[in-house]
């Protein structure tokens, strides 16, 4: 979880991405989350999603934190965190073992994978998912109309699916 002064700091620069626009239709905002998502907490962020959470349309960021998997749900149109939860991996894993240290092993972040197909698609971002093929990571982008992206964790080069 994050500190109750971490939450108010990370909310707080929600709010000002966020001023006038909402998060569904800006990739820039997006990715200035998953930024200090990373930087800040450390986090190595792996999948985004927008979903329904408790009836209302958000984010969820699916993150690396410390060993835990966390979930982390974005409001919108507010850019506020609605809810911030560890995983329980008891019953289900986010990541297998494979994908786990292909994950940690990354030289590329989501954050900068963002970066490589930005200026590919300005559709909205609906799903980002981290998979593993023959040992290499890999970042599968998912924009509005169904376009994809293959990002390579090692080596960074986006190929459109």
């Amino acid at each position: 979880m994050f500190k109750k002064s971490s939450a108010i700091k990370l909310t707080g620069l929600f709010f000002l991405l966020m001023s006038g626009s909402a998060l569904a239709n800006s990739n820039e905002a997006l990715l200035e989350i998953i930024k200090t998502l990373e930087t800040t907490y450390q986090a190595r962020a792996f999948g985004v999603e927008a979903e329904k959470y408790k009836g209302y349309d958000v984010y969820e960021i699916e993150t690396l934190r410390n060993g835990q998997f966390y979930e982390t749900y974005i409001d919108p149109q507010s850019g506020q965190i609605i809810a911030d939860e560890k995983e329980d991996t008891v019953f289900w894993k986010p990541l297998d073992d494979e994908e786990k240290k292909a994950l940690l092993n990354s030289k590329i972040s989501l954050s900068k994978a963002l970066v490589k197909v930005s200026d590919k698609n300005k559709l909205p971002i609906q799903q980002i998912v981290f998979k593993v093929k023959n040992e290499e990571g890999y970042f599968k982008i998912t924009f509005e109309g169904g376009s994809e992206y293959l990002i390579s964790t090692n080596f960074g080069h986006a190929d459109e699916n």
